[in-house]
């Protein structure tokens, strides 16, 4: 899909409520990798901003960003993250979607 900036507009994107309700969903609110999946799913699945997700998870943009990338690192080489996160992207579809 191409970047254009009225379409993005049209698009409903979820909001980090949402992902971290389909997150806990997913996998519980206690499990290790619980926030670096919200964050994950909250920029490359819903679109949020580094600000935004610092400001919701009490973190600076540059600390998001450092738990973005460490966390697709670990993406890549782990199989049971990678269904995690596959998971929690079909939930908020679903979600969008009943909307």
């Amino acid at each position: 899909m191409r970047k254009i900036p009225a379409f993005r507009q049209i698009v409903r994107k979820p909001t980090l409520e949402e992902v971290k309700d389909a997150v806990e969903s997913v996998i519980g609110g206690n499990v290790s990798h619980h926030k670096s999946v919200c964050i994950y799913v909250s920029q490359y699945y819903a679109g949020a901003m580094l600000n935004e997700i610092g400001q919701y998870y009490g973190m600076k943009d540059s600390a998001v960003s450092q738990a973005n990338r460490r966390f697709k690192d670990k993406l890549q080489k782990d199989k049971t993250l990678q269904k995690i996160v596959e998971e929690v992207e079909d939930r908020l579809k679903m979600l969008i979607v009943e909307t």
